[in-house]
């Protein structure tokens, strides 16, 4: 099985090759828009895969493989962490530094140690390595009077996302038992938006 996922990390590095494109200056799968696939749109995508890019972090580490497998897997992981960059999603830089912490607790103490003396050059590596325009909206949070189309972009998403934490909060105390449903979220935001006569943004939370 994990054999498997890791294998399944590497055909995701392979499909964001062949099919990227359609955000301009982020990574994200052509196509674009979640309506079009679930990991088409560039968040979604970071966060598919940070997750099996974790598997490979399982087969570098663990006991008895060989030296190539493990070269391999280490390849793997800094491409792949390479491409959760290139997506500018900032959210999945969180869960990254997340994770990271994570490992320096959990891994075995060498690995611990390389993390800890490794770590923070690859991520200057990466930043420097990085377009400008990602580099930007990556440290960008909330700009008062946007001046190009990277800032505006980053300026609509944190809306966007303050925008649907204040209604999942408020969803929620409306609802504190049983709340709307498994997967209703989306629907009970646009609909009470639309009662009260405003544009609802149809997103879960």
């Amino acid at each position: 099985l994990l054999h498997v996922l890791a294998l399944a990390a590497f055909a995701e590095l392979g499909v964001s090759r062949m099919f990227s494109g359609g955000a301009g200056y982020r990574l994200e799968l052509a196509g674009g828009g979640m309506e079009r696939g679930s990991v088409s749109n560039a968040d979604d995508f970071a966060g598919h895969l940070l997750l099996l890019l974790s598997f490979l972090v399982l087969i570098i580490i663990t006991p008895g493989r060989s030296l190539f497998l493990r070269l391999l897997a280490l390849a793997g992981l800094m491409y792949g962490l390479y491409s959760v960059l290139s997506t500018g999603s900032r959210g999945t830089v969180v869960a990254l530094v997340c994770v990271c912490l994570y490992a320096a607790w959990r891994l075995p103490t060498r690995y611990r140690l390389i993390l800890i003396l490794l770590g923070p050059l690859a991520g200057v590596g990466f930043f420097v390595s990085l377009p400008d325009s990602v580099v930007k909206r990556l440290t960008t949070l909330t700009v008062a009077n946007p001046k190009d189309d990277v800032e505006a972009d980053a300026q609509v998403s944190f809306d966007g996302r303050w925008y649907l934490m204040k209604q999942a909060l408020w969803t929620t105390i409306r609802h504190p038992a049983l709340g709307v449903g498994p997967g209703q979220f989306s629907n009970a935001e646009g609909t009470l938006a639309r009662s009260l006569g405003q544009q609802g943004s149809w997103h879960e939370t």
